[in-house]
């Protein structure tokens, strides 16, 4: 299979190759990765990891064997991962906990850039609880999106989330499962 792999002494830092194909773990799917994105760790590690390493955490594709154990999604199901390394490339060996199912109205481009991202924005959010009940300025880009298209909303942060669950204004304060849920389907459908 092909993947990008890291060339340190080449002449350019980055290199298509063929390599193997990944041996997973019992608790491990592979995937057919058809998209993945770029985070600023991945690239900084490119200047200390060795020639071959392949890097890449956040991907999207189709589960194409299961996991041997049973666990996670069956093969055939669209995904989106977070892994460890290896996910720029043709196949990546994903733990089932750490992927979940893409509704087909999601982009496979779009899901790759949510798994870093949106963990950040779950972790901080769990431990924000300063910033429920004050208001927080959010401010939404869209890649085609014109500047005059732009606009800024003002919400408190809980009214926010509450939003995206359909919860009732007034609702009792939101649940760890609340705030997650918020942030998994906003930010998927981009309206987070």
């Amino acid at each position: 299979m092909l993947a990008i792999v890291n060339t340190p002494n080449g002449p350019e830092p980055v290199a298509i190759r063929e390599t193997a194909e990944p041996e997973p773990a019992p608790n491990e799917a592979i995937v057919a990765v058809q998209a993945f994105s770029l985070n600023r760790g991945e690239l900084r590690l490119f200047q200390i990891r060795p020639e071959g390493w392949c890097p890449g955490q956040d991907i999207a594709g189709v589960v194409v064997k299961a996991a041997a154990d049973g666990s996670g999604l069956p093969a055939g199901t669209r995904i989106v991962a977070l892994t460890d390394q290896a996910g720029w490339a043709q196949h990546a060996a994903v733990p089932s906990h750490r992927m979940t199912a893409l509704p087909d109205n999601i982009s496979f481009a779009a899901a790759a850039s949510l798994p870093v991202a949106g963990l950040t924005a779950l972790r901080t959010v769990r431990h924000g609880a300063p910033l429920l009940g004050k208001r927080v300025e959010l401010i939404a880009l869209q890649a085609d999106a014109e500047p005059a298209e732009l606009t800024e909303r003002k919400l408190t942060l809980d009214e926010l989330l509450a939003r995206r669950i359909d919860a009732p204004a007034g609702a009792a304060p939101l649940t760890d499962d609340d705030i997650q849920r918020a942030i998994v389907t906003g930010a998927l459908d981009g309206n987070l």
